[in-house]
């Protein structure tokens, strides 16, 4: 999702692809704190207008696919940690995968897949097919292309390597791969794919974050908040005595759906004033 460079705002004159991964506390304290340049003009980053047909705003996200951009390739941000490693965020993922212990790609298919069969796993309806029949001919058939069907000049994966990944794909690689194609279409699609993640994907991540929920209730004294109780809590937290429950809490049919919506309804109750 990470873009090469991002406006911040229609004032600042930040250096062309500047690097922001290297603006932190640790790595360059004498730049702390932040100047007035670096202030986000949030309507560049979502959609704010009325009219969202007005022309695309500036820093949305790239959609997920298997592919890194290169600023999080830069040695400079993402070191080589030993002699055997090369710099940059692929190497530290797929070195991550491997030494975390997942389960291979396959195998989870076919996990999930007896699950959903026997029933009560909460994914009644959920269509899984077998990643050897899905998934593993595109996985080979996108990887026999040059770079991993990318216009890059590089050496080439040999039939060796090849079959190895797509017999086997490291998670960060698949999950990536998934949210961009669909099986038995050779070509990124301009039809939705890429802006979510796959089946596969959000089934583990979903498994993940409510797995950690059930097992580390940090709030649980929050839990037994109604949900009036709770967004008024919150209100009353960051916005002090703002009469906005009834949106937040859809009674009045301006509950926000997403993060732009919600910076409308911002903007709308006066909690803060778009850039003149």
């Amino acid at each position: 999702l990470v873009r090469d460079r991002y406006d911040f705002n229609r004032f600042s004159n930040l250096p062309e692809n500047v690097n922001f991964l290297m603006f932190s506390s640790r790595r360059r304290p004498e730049r702390m704190p932040l100047d007035a340049s670096w202030m986000v003009d949030w309507s560049l980053f979502f959609d704010l207008r009325d009219d969202p047909a007005a022309g695309l705003v500036a820093n949305l996200g790239h959609r997920i696919g298997p592919h890194y951009r290169q600023m999080l390739e830069r040695s400079n941000a993402f070191q080589d940690i030993s002699e055997a490693d090369i710099s940059g965020l692929a190497q530290r993922d797929m070195t991550s995968a491997l030494y975390a212990g997942q389960w291979s790609v396959p195998a989870l298919f076919d996990r999930i897949r007896a699950r959903i069969a026997a029933g009560g796993s909460g994914l009644d309806g959920v269509a899984l097919a077998p990643y050897d029949q899905a998934w593993r001919p595109l996985v080979e058939a996108w990887l026999t292309q040059p770079f991993g069907g990318d216009a890059i000049e590089g050496p080439a994966l040999d039939a060796a390597m090849i079959a190895a990944i797509a017999d086997d794909p490291p998670w960060p690689f698949f999950t990536v791969f998934e949210a961009a194609f669909a099986p038995g279409d050779l070509a990124l699609s301009t039809a939705g794919l890429g802006r979510t993640l796959g089946r596969l994907g959000s089934i583990v991540v979903a498994e993940t974050i409510f797995a950690a929920l059930d097992q580390h209730r940090v709030i649980e004294d929050e839990w037994e908040l109604s949900l009036d109780a709770a967004a008024a809590k919150a209100i009353r937290l960051h916005l002090g005595d703002a009469d906005i429950l009834p949106e937040l809490t859809g009674r009045a049919g301006g509950a926000p759906a997403d993060m732009a919506g919600l910076l409308r309804l911002l903007v709308r109750l006066k909690a803060f004033a778009p850039p003149a």
